[in-house]
């Protein structure tokens, strides 16, 4: 009879799961969207802007999302930076969507509300970018997904 030492064991079965069909790398998300946009006047000073951020999960096990790091860009100038984190488990082989919602003032985007309400009854709208990135993890493997979009939205007044 042939004993193998329970040290040599570890390696052959470390080979033996390296080269199983069934194992392999997870894939990395895919960015899809931006949807959902819209901004409402929060107050004389200040504009609230949601939208929702939709990815694809490829994989045949859930991800879990850490982090939203983008920048928000509004007709070229750069408005405001959205950092968040989450620890949102993502189920398997599914569209999910990561809600962003910030509040921007006026005075930031060189616009008042006379003339910001002027602009947006005219049906008049305003091109809104955002790029960065959103980093996921799938059994220890941290992804970050790209997100460059844009988009024009109007106000709901």
């Amino acid at each position: 009879m042939l004993l193998i030492s329970p040290v040599k064991k570890i390696p052959v079965l470390l080979i033996l799961l390296a080269f199983h069909p069934g194992c392999k790398s997870p894939d990395a998300p895919e960015f899809r969207a931006i949807s959902n946009l819209s901004v409402d006047l929060a107050s004389l000073s200040q504009v609230r802007l949601k939208a929702d951020a939709v990815f694809y999960n490829p994989n045949k096990h859930p991800v879990t999302l850490k982090d939203v790091d983008l920048g928000l860009w509004l007709d070229g100038s750069k408005v405001a930076a959205i950092q968040k984190e989450y620890n949102m488990r993502i189920p398997r082989q599914t569209d999910f969507s990561v809600p962003i919602e910030i509040l921007l003032n006026l005075s930031d985007l060189k616009l008042n509300i006379f003339d910001t309400a002027l602009g947006f009854l005219g049906n008049q709208g305003k091109a809104v970018h955002y790029k960065g990135k959103v980093r996921l993890r799938s059994y220890g493997v941290v992804f970050s997904v790209p997100v460059d979009y844009t988009d024009i939205l109007h106000f709901r007044l």
